[in-house]
């Protein structure tokens, strides 16, 4: 029991990396696309392996999500989902610095250093 809850736990945590930066790198809608993509293919894994049966109707939305996926993929000419770059400027990056203590601080410079004065916020 301990085992699968230790397993359940580090598959949520990858989990969570993984969507924070799916975001950060590409863009929701990406994401969206990725978690619509994996949850129809899990359906059609239920239904093929598992032997589950789906009504009309439920055929109809599997479909209807299959083509959603397929327009959205062409509608864009194939750019979706590209690398566009950093979405901040590297001069606006946080530079790891040294605190008081000695201990890592991820910040943006200071107003006061930038212009030369490291001490002066």
């Amino acid at each position: 029991m301990v085992q699968a809850l230790v397993l359940f736990s580090l598959c949520s945590a990858f989990g969570q990396i993984f969507i924070f930066w799916t975001i950060r790198v590409f863009n929701a809608l990406t994401l969206s696309t990725i978690t619509t993509t994996r949850k129809f293919f899990t359906i059609l894994m239920s239904v093929l392996v598992h032997g589950n049966k789906l009504v009309r109707n439920q055929w109809f939305a599997v479909l209807t999500v299959f083509a959603g996926l397929v327009l959205e993929m062409f509608a864009d000419g194939g750019k979706h989902g590209h690398h566009k770059g950093p979405k901040v400027k590297v001069e606006d990056a946080a530079e790891p610095r040294l605190g008081a203590a000695g201990a890592t601080l991820l910040s943006t410079p200071s107003e006061g250093e930038r212009k030369g004065h490291p001490h002066r916020q």
